[in-house]
């Protein structure tokens, strides 16, 4: 009977033991998965900040004029000839401006909307009426340029189209600071106690740079896209680093206001709230400092973009592989801690006595066993 109920008692203790360890195994593997999936959110967040992905985002909204334009621009030379004034398009905004962090690109993203973020722009109002009307062998056909090249590409474009003329657009007009970026001049914000706010970033406007490709970009007044369509769409933006400093500032934001942090207050006594993440957004670009580059600098820079893209595809099928196989492993130990569970079980039910019996039974019958 000693041997027996030391057998029994051995028996239950690595069965306690194989519980314990298996539960341990899966609350290992359940970390390891979060810290997986949270690897995996972070390469989308930068895979989404690039701008080869903004591209992707903007062609596949297949019915919008932004798609088809951006179709066009990335089409050969001879199909861009069934455009007149192609070569004075430019693109949407969303791909004018880069930023130099996720949480600027969203806010102004967030700000502006979707809408403003796909309108085209152009630089001149000629390149804008060809869009609107479109020769064909002489006639003016009444159905626009867009709706064609659309045809064209096998899709159609559902809704009005807005477009910005960077010649149209009334300027910044007073002067420039020294920056490299020729940053607006804009005076600084000022509380009534003539200082700055605490918290002030910057504006907006200052705080977005037009990409490599597009960095000479000017009218023929001479002025870029700072001073024309950055202006136009942003005015005198301000950013904070927190909403606290947002809110303390209130008496002196003229044009509207965000905060890295979420806050947002869009100009005479309007305040937005709640939480959003956009889906197209600026790209951004971390370098500190950049100038004018040369056409095979500018080549240069967008095969370096294309290749992050490939290394953090890569990057990102080998997380979500180590999930998957993460997971797996976690589903094995749970199976066999079920069992471990449902063996726990019934010998339990074989210990606890039965009514009528006493502990003396239990024992004579243990023993007997």
């Amino acid at each position: 009977m000693v041997k027996t109920m030391s057998i029994s008692f051995l028996h239950c203790k690595k069965l306690g033991d194989d519980i314990c360890r298996y539960g341990l195994c899966i609350r290992q593997c359940e970390r390891k998965v979060e810290s997986l999936n949270m690897k995996q959110s972070n390469i989308e967040l930068e895979m989404s900040n690039l701008g080869d992905m903004v591209v992707a985002k903007i062609e596949g909204k297949a019915d919008s004029a932004a798609a088809v334009i951006h179709k066009l621009l990335r089409a050969s030379q001879s199909e861009q000839l069934y455009l007149k004034y192609a070569h004075g398009i430019l693109g949407v905004v969303a791909l004018l401006g880069e930023v130099r962090t996720h949480k600027l690109s969203s806010m102004l993203s967030t700000c502006l909307g979707e809408d403003q973020m796909l309108v085209v722009v152009c630089k001149s109002h000629a390149a804008a009426r060809a869009l609107e009307n479109y020769q064909m062998d002489g006639t003016v056909n009444c159905v626009s340029a867009l709706d064609i090249l659309a045809a064209k590409f096998g899709t159609s474009i559902q809704g009005r189209c807005s477009i910005i003329c960077l010649e149209d657009i009334r300027p910044y007009m007073r002067g420039v600071g020294r920056h490299p970026q020729i940053e607006l001049a804009f005076p600084p914000p000022s509380l009534s106690n003539g200082k700055t706010p605490p918290g002030f970033l910057g504006f907006a406007v200052n705080m977005i740079f037009p990409p490599a490709e597009h960095f000479q970009i000017r009218t023929a007044s001479g002025h870029d896209l700072r001073e024309t369509s950055f202006y136009r769409l942003l005015g005198k933006l301000q950013v904070y680093q927190s909403r606290e400093y947002l809110y303390m500032a209130r008496s002196c934001i003229e044009d509207g206001a965000v905060s890295l942090d979420g806050g947002m207050i869009r100009g005479n006594g309007v305040v937005s709230i709640g939480c959003e993440e956009p889906y197209i957004l600026f790209p951004v670009n971390c370098l500190e400092r950049r100038l004018p580059l040369s056409p095979e600098n500018v080549e240069r820079l967008k095969r370096m973009e294309d290749l992050k893209l490939e290394l953090k595809k890569l990057e990102l099928k080998q997380t979500q592989d180590e999930i998957q196989e993460e997971v797996r492993t976690m589903e094995k130990f749970k199976k066999k801690l079920v069992k471990k569970l449902q063996y726990k079980r019934q010998i339990d039910d074989q210990l606890v006595p039965s009514p009528g019996m006493d502990n003396s039974d239990m024992d004579i019958g243990r023993a007997s066993g």
